[in-house]
């Protein structure tokens, strides 16, 4: 959920819980003034009529909707109560809710229980009304602090926004941020603290890029100057068969050392984007150009391969890492595979799968991306292949799937 709206939510639930317990406060003040505006109203009548049958020392007795004057044998109770009831209109044939009060008296030297009542029919088509309004009220109350809210918070947080936006999307080494000013104190030292951040980021970047090239060719040079003098002394034919054979050990190692040199550069160089310029890249060509070269290696080991290609397998990315990546694919399914096995590969326009038969993993092939990891130790593999593939696929946005299952290793690469 967004700040934002996180922010608004919690704003205008609370804001919505006041107004509920407010319009129950106010609409319970209405009713009792109402209540008690009647009340005191029907008493006033009530005492007025008592008074005015005292002084002509007589009352009459009457049965109305509004007043009912009855006869009693003696006086018990002189205190005035109130109470709701309802009475049916004949005229309209329905019945009505009335508040009444009544009371007890001595007139004439004769007892009487005199009642007094009021419609309340209007007075509560009036709380209706005010019911109603204060319904309307609250709504649009909590709409219009609802847009107003969100327009100030969306204003409010628009540096917040723009400068998450711009983390978002920035790469070293490409176009640099432009930070939004702004008003707000919380904001504007956050880009300042990013703005230092990202620049100590690009020189320790540039830092270690230099370290990377300098140190691989300076590491390359002295191998490269070994293994010419390697190999002359090959040539020399007063070598014994033991000196011979120690030279060749050590122009291996060498040789391997240089591998794994190029190797780890090419990592670093991935990893930093240092392969930038992407275009469309016909996987399905490449392929074609590429099988025939490593199907001598398969031969070797008597492992048979089957193409099923697909024209129309465009994908958006380096040329060079794409022919790296497949090199490897490839290499890496003739070299984990047994002898007399096979290799089937499944080329689509938008998927990639190599399946190759080989024993059964002794750990979990997520842990063959890890560098250095090698599912043979005794093989003269760096146990780089697969790093350098899921490096490449990273950079240039693909998906890779790498499982065991009924006797056969399976790569799936999506695009």
């Amino acid at each position: 959920m967004k700040l934002i709206n996180k922010t608004q939510r919690i704003y205008l639930t609370l804001v919505i819980v006041l107004l509920i317990v407010w319009s129950g406060v106010f609409l319970y003040a209405i009713s009792s003034a109402i209540q008690n505006n009647i009340d005191e109203t029907l008493q006033s009548e009530l005492q007025a009529a008592v008074d005015q049958a005292k002084r002509k020392n007589a009352m009459e007795i009457s049965s109305t909707q509004f007043l009912t004057v009855k006869a009693r044998p003696g006086v018990r109770d002189t205190t005035v109560k109130f109470r709701d009831t309802t009475m049916f209109n004949s005229v309209e044939q329905e019945t009505f809710p009335y508040r009444q009060v009544s009371t007890q008296a001595r007139i004439g030297g004769k007892a009487y229980q005199i009642t007094m009542r009021r419609s309340m029919v209007e007075y509560d088509d009036l709380f209706e009304t005010i019911l109603i309004m204060e319904i309307i009220f609250v709504a649009l109350l909590i709409g219009g602090l609802f847009l107003i809210n969100r327009t100030v918070l969306q204003q409010l947080w628009s540096p917040f926004y723009n400068t998450l936006q711009q983390l978002t999307g920035y790469e070293l080494e490409g176009k640099s941020i432009e930070w939004e000013e702004t008003e707000v104190d919380e904001f504007q030292r956050l880009n300042e603290v990013l703005k230092d951040m990202i620049a100590q980021i690009e020189t320790e970047y540039q830092t270690l890029k230099a370290f990377s090239e300098n140190a691989s060719h300076e590491i390359q040079t002295p191998i490269s100057s070994m293994l010419n003098r390697i190999e002359i002394m090959l040539q020399d034919e007063s070598l014994s068969e033991d000196q011979w054979q120690r030279l060749q050990q050590v122009e291996h190692a060498a040789r391997k050392l240089s591998r794994l040199n190029k190797a780890l550069l090419l990592l670093t160089k991935i990893e930093n984007r240092q392969y930038p310029q992407s275009k469309a890249v016909d996987l399905a060509d490449l392929m074609k150009n590429l099988v025939p070269e490593y199907r001598s290696l398969a031969e070797a080991k008597n492992i048979s391969m089957d193409l099923n290609i697909e024209s129309g397998a465009i994908v958006e990315m380096n040329p060079e890492l794409a022919e790296m990546m497949l090199r490897n694919l490839l290499s890496n399914a003739i070299k984990h595979n047994v002898n007399d096995g096979r290799i089937d590969i499944s080329l689509r326009s938008d998927s990639l799968a190599i399946v190759n038969t080989g024993p059964e993993p002794e750990d979990d092939l997520d842990e063959y991306f890890e560098r250095f990891k090698k599912q043979n130790t005794s093989s003269d593999s760096l146990g780089l292949g697969l790093p350098i593939v899921l490096a490449i696929t990273k950079d240039s946005n693909l998906t890779i799937n790498y499982y065991y299952k009924d006797g056969v290793y399976v790569v799936e690469l999506d695009y």
